[in-house]
């Protein structure tokens, strides 16, 4: 039988020491950034309705609804939601893009299953295609059905 020696004994401890390293940066270390995934489905007109429990037919869309207000807008701003991915690119959504609904304000609805993800942020623009004038703070999607969460947009630009 042979007998372990000092050099022996410390080639396998340096040996250990070196695989549990190797290990803990691993599992320690943060995930590789991912490849941005395509925007986030259009956003149709809601199908899914919830019953409020009177006898007449007035169901709501199962939802919640986010709104940007900006101080004062000026005429033609155009407004995109956007998402941000794991690499930090902020992306459009496709179907919440637009005009302000009424005066400084704009409203989206937001499906059940949309609820709490993010982050998101508006942007908003001199017209369709121009100039970028103002983003909101990042923000997470409503969480609770029938929620109106709005969103406050303070700039100089407007």
């Amino acid at each position: 039988m042979k007998t372990l020696t000092q050099k022996n004994i410390a080639v396998f401890w340096f040996s250990l020491v070196v695989v549990l390293g190797c290990i803990l940066l691993v599992m320690i270390r943060p995930p590789l950034p991912a490849e941005a995934a395509p925007s986030l489905p259009p956003r149709y007109p809601p199908t899914h309705t919830q019953d409020d429990g009177d006898s007449d037919d007035d169901r709501q869309p199962v939802g919640a609804y986010i709104e940007l207000h900006v101080h004062s807008a000026q005429a033609g701003l155009w407004t995109v939601v956007q998402w941000q991915d794991n690499t930090g690119g902020w992306h459009n959504v496709e179907g919440w893009q637009g005009a302000f609904d009424e005066g400084n304000k704009k409203v989206w609805w937001v499906a059940v299953a949309d609820f709490n993800k993010g982050p998101f942020r508006w942007a908003a623009y001199q017209g369709r295609g121009g100039e970028l004038l103002a983003v909101s703070e990042p923000f997470y999607l409503p969480h609770m059905p029938n929620e109106a969460m709005p969103i406050e947009v303070f700039d100089p630009a407007f």
